[in-house]
C-alpha cells in the first residue's frame, strides 16, 4: 500500500474530499481529478479535460473520468498517455434509448476513443478498426453498473476489461483492437463471479472466484490468436474458514499482525515500521489442498485485490476483513493483515476498487510538479 496520504500533495477538485484513483500503471496513478500522482517521488501533474463525446459518429456516446486508462512504461519513455472509453449514459427515456442501442453492435467497428499523450500535452480522437466479431449490443450496456471494469498495460496494448465480459486489446500503434472473450464466458452475473485480470510475470492473467473455487488463466498468442490456458484450480474453503484469523476477528490473536496498511481512512492504524511485504518472507500460515467435496455456498466474501507484478501470487481479501497473498505455484498462503471494518461487508463503502502499486523511482515525470 501507499505510505504517504494523497491529498497532502495531490491537487484536488474540491478540497473537502480525498483525492479517488481510476487507474494505477507502473508506479503512476490516475485520478479523477484529471491528475497523475507518482507517490514515490511526490510529483504530480494535471492534464486537461478529456472531451465529452466524440465528434463524429457513436451519436448518444460519452466519456467519462471513471472509464479512463493509464498508460505507461517507464522503462520505454518517461511519457505517459490517457485512454478515454466511450461509454452510453443513461438517459430519461430509457425505454427509447435502449430500444435504439439494440441495433449497434457492441463493440463497435470502428471505435472511437480519446488519446491524451503528455508528449504533446492534448487529446487525440483516434478510431479504432475492430478484428473479431461484435459481443452484444449497446443495450447490454444499459444492463449493468459497470461498462467498464479493470485494464492491463503490457508491451505497447491495453487490455481493458469490458461488460459481458470481454477484453479488447487496444494497439494505438496499429489504430485497431482486438476481441478477446473470458474464459468464464459472456454471461456470466458478476454479483456471482469476481473476475480480475492482471500483469504478472511479463504475462496478462486472468483470475475468478465463485463459490470457493478460485481459477487462473494465462492469456497466450497463438500464432496470432489469443486465448487461455488454465493455470491453476483450486478450492478455498479450506482458506475462508481458516481458524487463525476467525479467531483474530472475533476476539484477541497477537500472531495475526502482519504488514498490511490501509491509508483511504485517516483513523486506521499505521505500521510505517512495517510497510513492505516480503514475498520471500516465511510467513507461510497454511498450505490449501484441493477439496474433494464442492460447497455449494455463493462466495461473497472473498475478493480478488489484483496479482504480484513479478510472482505467480494473487492478493485475496477474504472474510471480509482479511488480506492473504495466494502462491498458485506452491498452493501456500501469506497472511498480509486485516483491517478493523468488521461491519462493513465485504469491504468499507467507498472502497470501490483495488491496484497491485509498484513504485517508479524515476523523477522525470513530464510537466511535473
Amino acid at each position: 500500500m501507499i505510505s504517504d496520504k494523497l491529498k497532502d500533495y495531490a491537487p484536488t477538485m474540491d478540497e473537502d474530499y480525498r483525492p479517488r484513483l481510476t487507474d494505477c500503471c507502473n508506479g503512476l496513478l490516475l485520478l479523477v481529478d484529471n491528475c497523475v500522482v507518482n507517490p514515490a517521488t511526490r510529483q504530480w501533474a494535471r492534464f486537461p479535460p478529456c472531451p465529452r463525446s466524440p465528434t463524429k459518429g457513436m451519436d448518444g456516446f460519452s466519456y467519462w473520468v471513471d472509464y479512463m486508462f493509464l498508460m505507461f512504461d517507464p522503462t520505454v519513455s518517461p511519457h505517459y498517455r490517457v485512454l478515454a472509453m466511450p461509454y452510453l449514459p443513461y438517459r430519461k427515456d430509457y425505454k427509447q434509448q435502449r430500444e435504439a442501442a439494440e441495433g449497434i453492435e457492441w463493440p463497435p467497428s470502428p471505435c472511437i476513443v480519446q488519446v491524451f499523450s503528455s508528449t504533446v500535452g492534448q487529446w487525440e480522437e483516434r478510431e479504432l478498426v475492430r478484428e473479431g466479431e461484435a459481443v452484444c449490443t449497446a443495450a447490454d450496456l444499459l444492463e449493468g453498473l459497470d461498462q467498464y471494469h479493470d485494464g492491463v498495460y503490457w508491451r505497447e496494448a491495453m487490455y481493458v476489461h469490458c461488460t459481458k465480459n470481454f477484453l479488447m486489446r487496444i494497439a494505438l500503434s496499429e489504430s485497431k483492437y482486438q476481441v478477446i472473450k473470458t474464459p468464464v464466458g459472456v454471461d456470466v452475473v458478476r454479483h456471482t463471479v469476481d473476475l480480475r485480470i492482471g500483469k504478472s510475470n511479463n504475462s496478462v492473467y486472468c483470475a475468478s472466484v465463485s463459490e470457493y473455487r478460485l481459477r487462473i488463466w494465462l492469456l497466450r498468442d497463438s500464432g496470432g490468436k489469443m486465448d487461455w490456458m488454465l493455470m491453476h484450480h483450486t478450492n478455498l474453503y479450506a482458506l475462508t474458514t481458516n481458524d487463525l484469523w476467525m479467531r483474530d476477528r472475533y476476539g484477541p490473536n497477537k500472531i495475526m499482525n502482519g504488514p498490511w496498511v490501509w491509508t483511504c481512512y485517516d483513523h486506521w492504524r499505521e505500521r510505517p515500521e512495517k510497510m513492505e511485504w516480503d514475498s520471500d518472507d516465511d510467513n507461510v500460515i497454511e498450505g490449501i489442498d484441493e477439496m474433494e467435496q464442492d460447497s455449494c455456498h455463493r462466495n461473497i466474501d472473498t475478493l480478488i485485490l489484483g496479482f504480484h507484478p513479478f510472482k505467480q501470487v494473487v492478493f485475496l481479501h477474504v472474510n471480509s476483513d482479511h488480506e492473504v497473498a495466494y502462491h498458485w505455484n506452491s498452493c501456500k498462503v501469506q497472511y498480509m493483515g486485516g483491517h478493523s471494518y468488521v461491519h462493513y461487508f465485504p469491504v468499507p463503502p467507498d472502497v470501490q476498487s483495488s491496484f497491485v502499486y509498484t513504485p517508479c523511482w524515476e523523477r522525470d515525470l513530464p510537466n511535473g510538479n
